[in-house]
């Protein structure tokens, strides 16, 4: 770890040094928004010598070998700006405009294989988003299922993982995260329903291991949601729909009139749903978020982050296949109605940006986090308890401290070599109160499974190096995590501490080849993990307790035409330690080592102005090693996927959309005896703008679609039955659902 930091420290000296010595000439300036005044950030600064990008502050600093005639600055989203330099003056400010983003500002480059949120503007724009879950859907080959009453976090299918609720998923929101270690209900819990999709501006998602920002939990991806920094105007939105729908939003913009570099926001939502069952799913929600920009001097901005999030629901659980085919219940009653639960989160965050000379950056975070959680489940009705029934209850009280300091320079050059690098220092203290597992029967508590704290602090530090040589794109880098466990187990009557420590190094390499300004292709690989539970790690020291991934990725990315993106990638991951969830326990067990590889193919195509067409497939083949071939299949790990949509504008303020996904058939258990059945879903909606007014109408299962959200292969038995059956149990996915909402613009 020393020699690690030692390293870091020597490596930013060598960046500091090594710009301030090739340049000869330097250009300064500051890059705002002509609207709103606010900092752009990521602006790309061109000249025919060498590029830079602008940073958080949205100032750049260029340097050149000689004065050169004019700077190009590109920012998708904006109108290109030719800066004419005729003399060396030693600062500009510079205001873009915004206009319509299209496919034609998609660059074919390896920052994008690391900075997607290009894709996600794009498709943030074209598919109508009206809840976390569909913020989830922008990621490609993501899809999800709820099957709890909707304020349990959604279970979550990629690249051939049910990643559950998160544990080969890395997810984060303007860089606080949302994973939960050593979670009472699973390893790596993520729930995203304090984030108000509105405020949602891009998601930078990457698939694989292959980010050194990215550490526990980023196996098969990672995706940060990034928020807006202030709305265009303040606005309200109301939304009613049947199945007892209804949602309200107040968007208020709190920037300072004087100076407009003090910009933010406020925000409040309130929701309601009962859902189509028998039992209301009485479903509640509300958040409260602001984030506020200082510009505390001419190189350094201050962010502040505040959330609030609580919400109850009641839940109709997973039912037995038999239980609705014999007429026991319908598709919308339940075995156990008293299923539910109740949540929330309190999320701080302090984003600082400091912009040293000579094309360095230092950006600095610290978060704190206070979260609550308290589950109700019945998975297996009367299989362990015939009298009382197994309703279990999972609970825990948690608090988050964090942060991370991250040192850059944009690029200096060397001949034909340009060099970009970054190195960063972090760390996380999860320290979780009274976690329990416990029996309970209609929420009533009756025994301690487990009970106990636990305390889990990851430290890390990474390294990354891009090089671009002509066409060539190298980026090398190299992450450290080291984590301290401890579990306090409260029914052991000694108290005694558990601990245990581990580590783990993980570089990452990815090759890129730009044969055209329309097509690259490119070779990545990485090391990533997941860690194992706390009350796992401490008790039994032979088990891998931060299981490694191996991943690798080959394809191409090319623009046969401007308005044309097309991506497909080749793809391998080998893991140390499979997961595999455990109905009748909800727990989950170690599988041992698995294998996946796949194929994933992207298109988004913009026939014209009225026209936009977007297409994803997704195969896979995961299989657990070690075991024999008639018991190797992985469950619920999807194998084909595919999501697709068009959207026509016929008019200016006129839009409408329809959308389709697929979910194949896939085995529920290892012999593929019990199979979770597909689906095809297609939804649409209609958007028209009337001066301050937006008029929305979104139908969610247009064709009314009889289907399994939620799919599980459970051993469970019924009060009335003499013996216990395994099968299919399930959530079904909604029916026709339609609502209708109007946003007004306040200024």
């Amino acid at each position: 770890m020393k020699f690690l930091n030692n390293s870091i420290l020597v490596f930013i000296l060598f960046s500091m040094l090594g710009s301030a010595c090739f340049a000869q000439i330097k250009i300064a300036g500051k890059i705002l928004d002509s609207e709103t005044g606010k900092p752009i950030a990521e602006s790309k600064i061109v000249t025919n010598q060498s590029h830079t990008h602008s940073d958080d502050n949205g100032l750049f600093e260029l340097q050149l070998n000689q004065l050169t005639d004019s700077i190009k600055i590109i920012k998708s989203g904006y109108e290109i700006y030719f800066l004419n330099i005729d003399s060396l003056q030693s600062f500009f400010t510079i205001y873009l405009t915004e206009k319509q983003f299209t496919l034609q500002e998609i660059e074919v480059n390896a920052e994008n294989q690391f900075n997607t949120s290009q894709f996600s503007v794009v498709d943030l724009k074209n598919r109508p988003v009206q809840s976390s879950q569909d913020l989830l859907r922008i990621i490609p080959g993501m899809f999800i299922a709820q099957h709890a009453g909707g304020g349990k976090a959604e279970q979550m299918f990629i690249r051939g993982f049910d990643i559950d609720h998160g544990t080969d998923f890395k997810l984060s929101v303007d860089g606080i995260p949302v994973n939960m270690v050593s979670h009472a209900h699973g390893q790596g819990y993520a729930d995203l329903h304090f984030v108000i999709p509105e405020l949602v501006k891009n998601v930078n998602y990457q698939l694989g291991p292959y980010n050194v920002e990215n550490g526990n939990f980023a196996t098969a991806g990672a995706a940060n949601f990034i928020t807006i920094d202030k709305p265009k105007n303040s606005f309200s939105k109301l939304e009613y729909g049947n199945l007892g729908h209804k949602r309200a939003l107040m968007v208020l913009d709190m920037s300072s009139r004087k100076n407009n570099a003090n910009i933010g926001y406020l925000a409040a939502e309130g929701f309601f749903n009962n859902g189509a069952f028998v039992h209301p799913q009485n479903y509640n929600r509300y958040n409260l978020n602001s984030k506020y920009l200082f510009q505390i001097a001419q190189n350094q901005t201050l962010q502040l982050v505040f959330s609030a999030f609580t919400s109850k629901w009641d839940a109709s659980g997973q039912i037995p296949l038999r239980a609705v085919e014999s007429g026991f219940i319908t598709k919308w009653g339940s075995i156990d109605p008293s299923e539910g639960g109740n949540t929330s989160r309190y999320n701080l965050s302090f984003i600082h940006n400091k912009k040293f000379s000579d094309n360095v950056q230092l950006k600095t975070q610290f978060y704190a986090v206070n979260y609550g959680f308290n589950l109700f489940s019945n998975f297996t009705f009367f299989l362990n308890d015939s009298i009382n029934g197994d309703q279990i209850n999972q609970k825990e009280n948690r608090t988050i401290l964090g942060g991370e300091s991250k040192m850059s320079s944009h690029h200096f050059n060397w001949g034909d070599f340009q060099f970009e690098h970054s190195a960063a220092v972090g760390f996380r203290n999860d320290l979780i109160h009274n976690i329990a597992l416990a029996n309970t029967v209609q929420r009533r508590f009756l025994s301690y499974k487990t009970f106990g704290d636990v305390q889990e602090l990851n430290s890390y530090s990474y390294l990354n190096e891009m090089i671009t040589y002509k066409k060539w794109i190298l980026i090398l880098g190299l992450r450290y995590d080291n984590i301290q466990f401890n579990w306090q187990n409260k029914l052991d009557s000694l108290y005694q501490n558990k601990e245990h420590t581990a580590s783990i190094l993980q570089p990452k390499v990815g090759l890129f080849y730009n044969v055209t300004a329309r097509l690259q292709f490119f070779a990545k690989y990485g090391k990533g993990f997941h860690s194992n539970d706390a009350r796992v790690s401490t008790s039994n020291s032979a088990l891998q307790t931060l299981p490694a991934a191996h991943g690798i990725d080959v394809g191409f990315m090319a623009k046969p035409v401007k308005n044309m993106l097309l991506q497909l990638n080749y793809w391998q991951l080998n893991s140390q330690q499979e997961f595999v969830f455990v109905g009748d326990e909800a727990i989950v067990e170690l599988a041992g080592k698995s294998a996946r590889k796949g194929l994933d193919f992207l298109v988004r195509y913009q026939i014209n102005q009225k026209f936009q067409l977007d297409f994803d497939v997704n195969y896979s083949h995961a299989r657990l090693l070690n075991v024999p071939n008639n018991e190797n299949l992985i469950p619920l790990a999807p194998r084909i996927t595919s999501i697709g949509g068009i959207t026509f504008a016929p008019f200016n303020k006129l839009s409408f959309s329809a959308r389709y996904r697929h979910l194949g058939d896939r085995a529920a258990n290892e012999s593929n005896s019990i199979v979770a059945k597909g689906y095809q879903i297609v939804d649409f909606s209609a958007n028209y703008q009337f001066n301050r007014m937006q008029f929305q109408v979104a139908i969610n299962n247009l064709l009314d679609t009889p289907w399994k959200e939620a799919q599980f292969a459970t051993e469970s038995k019924l009060k009335n039955e003499s013996k216990p059956v395994e099968e299919i149990h399930y959530t079904p996915g909604n029916p026709f659902f339609i609502k209708t909402s109007i946003t007004i613009n306040i200024n």
